[in-house]
C-alpha cells in the first residue's frame, strides 16, 4: 500500500477548519431562524402562515430540530479535533506540537503563530512543513497498524 502524501496529511489536519467554518455559517443561519422563531422579524408571509394552525409551535419544533442538527455537527467537530489532536500529541518536538496545535486545532494564521511562538514567518512555514512529516509518519503507522 502506498504513504500518506504530505498533501494527505495537510487535508487530514485541516477537516476541522472546513467543519469549523460549516458550523459558522450554520450558527449564523440558526440567529436568523430564532428571529424568525420569535418573531423578532416576521415577513407578510410568514404572518399568513401562522393564520392556518399553530404557526408559533411548529416553528419552535423545527427550530429545536434544527437545533439538533447543528449540535449533530458539533459532536462531529469535536471528534474530529480529538482525532487530530491525539495524532499532533504523537510529535516528539514540542515546537512542532504548538505550531501543530497553533494552526489545526487552534485555527490560528501564520502571523499569529510566528508571534505567539517568537520565530519569523518563514521560520514559522520551514517548521510546519517538517511537522507536517512528522504528522505524516503518525497517519502511515496507524494505517498500517489497522492493516
Amino acid at each position: 500500500m502506498q504513504g500518506v502524501t504530505i498533501e494527505e496529511t495537510k487535508q487530514w489536519l485541516n477537516r476541522g477548519y472546513k467543519l469549523r467554518e460549516t458550523i459558522r455559517i450554520l450558527e449564523k443561519a440558526q440567529m436568523r431562524a430564532y428571529d424568525i422563531v420569535t418573531g423578532t422579524t416576521i415577513t407578510l408571509s410568514e404572518r399568513v402562515q401562522e393564520s392556518h394552525g399553530n404557526g408559533t409551535e411548529n416553528k419552535l419544533i423545527t427550530y429545536a430540530d434544527y437545533c439538533r442538527q447543528i449540535d449533530c455537527h458539533k459532536t462531529d467537530l469535536f471528534e474530529i479535533l480529538k482525532q487530530i489532536t491525539n495524532a499532533i500529541m504523537k510529535v516528539e518536538n514540542n515546537i512542532y506540537k504548538n505550531i501543530l496545535i497553533s494552526r489545526y486545532i487552534n485555527f490560528e494564521t501564520w502571523e499569529n503563530i510566528s508571534q505567539n511562538i517568537g520565530y519569523s514567518y518563514r521560520q514559522i512555514l520551514r517548521l510546519h512543513e517538517k511537522a507536517l512529516r512528522k504528522v505524516k509518519d503518525v497517519l502511515e503507522c496507524h494505517i498500517e497498524s489497522v492493516i
